[in-house]
């Protein structure tokens, strides 16, 4: 990502003024694409989002971004350029990738700080205030296709990859997760109520500020879906936090409640999926 940076300077520093009139320092973001905060002289601040066209898409992401921020959800909207486009694209080293830019929110990575009950319930709040929001959001054809490695629903087609990891303590577990999830989890998931998903509702999307969410960033692994798929995802980053154990699911999970019901079926498949996320990220990172 710094190598990006610094071996494009002259480039992105171009782009940025010709298409948006921004001028500033340019740093690193995390995240699986090129995330570069841009802030300028002022203290403004903005964040310019480079990723590949077949690894994004990039009119479904602007309209869930909408949608959300309609119903104040804290997102961070796209900035158009001068010509009021969402996004363009640029040549990079032989190679076409799509630009962006987003305004930046302020506030801590919740992977950053304790994860206290009363932050787990924000979080389980803004996770069904999400779904909520997209409620009535229609998939279009100009949407394209929505599924990637990550969809949990899809979990089982990383069961290959099992071989890929080194100890052979966690390969049994692993293994153990996607059987529970394909015993359990997959068998009902098709009748738990479905919506539009934020899709990766992990410690670095989620911004807080004391014990409340204060953004939600990143709906590039957005789509259609079984809505607890979203509260497994979360569960299984949070679970995976010092000091975190079940009663802090439970916070997670009644702050959801807060705001929307979990069904019987819900309730089933949750655990199998968190497990089944904890083995796909296994999986992947190894792969």
């Amino acid at each position: 990502m710094t190598n990006f940076i610094a071996q494009n300077h002259e480039a992105i520093t171009r782009l940025l003024q010709e298409q948006w009139g921004l001028k500033g320092t340019l740093s690193r973001l995390p995240g699986e694409n090129i995330n570069i905060l841009v802030s300028d002289s002022n203290a403004k601040r903005a964040v310019l989002k480079i990723v590949e066209p077949s690894h994004a898409n990039l009119y479904l992401e602007k309209d869930v971004l909408n949608a959300l921020q309609a119903a104040g959800i804290p997102v961070p909207p796209v900035i158009p350029t001068f010509n009021d486009l969402p996004f363009i694209e640029i040549q990079c080293a032989g190679t076409s990738l799509l630009a962006r830019l987003q305004s930046f929110l302020p506030g801590h990575a919740w992977g950053e700080v304790p994860s206290t009950l009363p932050l787990l319930y924000s979080i389980g709040m803004c996770i069904a205030q999400t779904h909520v929001a997209l409620a009535d959001f229609s998939i279009t054809e100009s949407h394209g296709a929505q599924d990637n490695s990550w969809n949990l629903a899809n979990a089982l087609q990383h069961r290959s990859s099992i071989g890929n990891i080194e100890d052979s303590v966690t390969r049994s577990s692993v293994e153990r997760c996607f059987h529970l999830f394909s015993k359990l989890a997959e068998p009902l998931l098709s009748t738990c109520p479905q919506g539009m998903l934020h899709g990766d509702v992990n410690d670095e999307n989620v911004l807080v500020d004391l014990d409340a969410v204060v953004g939600l960033l990143d709906v590039g692994d957005t789509r259609r879906g079984a809505l607890i798929q979203d509260v497994a995802i979360c569960l299984a980053y949070a679970l995976q936090q010092s000091g975190v154990g079940l009663e802090h699911a439970r916070s997670l999970m009644e702050g959801y409640e807060s705001v929307r019901s979990f069904t019987d079926a819900e309730y089933q498949v949750v655990f199998p999926l968190t497990m089944a996320r904890l083995a796909t990220s296994a999986c992947i990172g190894a792969a």
